[in-house]
């Protein structure tokens, strides 16, 4: 049995429940703010494939003002993407800020909003 803590109240669930449960909040609508903490932002499709079909690597959970930095392994800067719509959500290209596409590597990208940051890293496999 896993337990699921929300403020004061503790829900405890299993099987079947368990599994509804985590599906609705991966599904329910997200409402980002500029104090949305970046505890869930995250990269995806990781690996980006584009032989499978991949066109964009999409951030999500992402405050409504947020700023994404992609840099090679080395520290160099290869592209800076702003969210400014408020959705929480980013598509990238996946290109430099001169258009060039990205080969096949891994990626750090560090995402900073007003309140919070975060690191992870990318894939690329072309």
């Amino acid at each position: 049995m896993n337990e699921i803590g929300a403020s004061s109240k503790r829900l405890t669930l299993s099987g079947a429940k368990e599994v509804a449960l985590a599906v609705f909040l991966l599904l329910a609508p997200f409402s980002a703010n500029s104090a949305t903490p970046l505890s869930f932002a995250h990269a995806f499709p990781v690996p980006f494939m584009p032989s499978r079909g991949d066109q964009a690597i999409t951030f999500a959970g992402l405050s409504a003002a947020a700023t994404i930095r992609i840099y090679t392994l080395g520290g160099a800067l290869l592209r800076t993407l702003t969210e400014t719509d408020g959705d929480g959500v980013h598509a990238w290209d996946v290109t430099t800020s001169e258009g060039n596409v990205l080969s096949s590597g891994i990626y750090l990208y560090h995402i900073e909003s007003p309140t919070d940051e975060k690191m992870g890293k990318l894939v690329v496999l072309r």
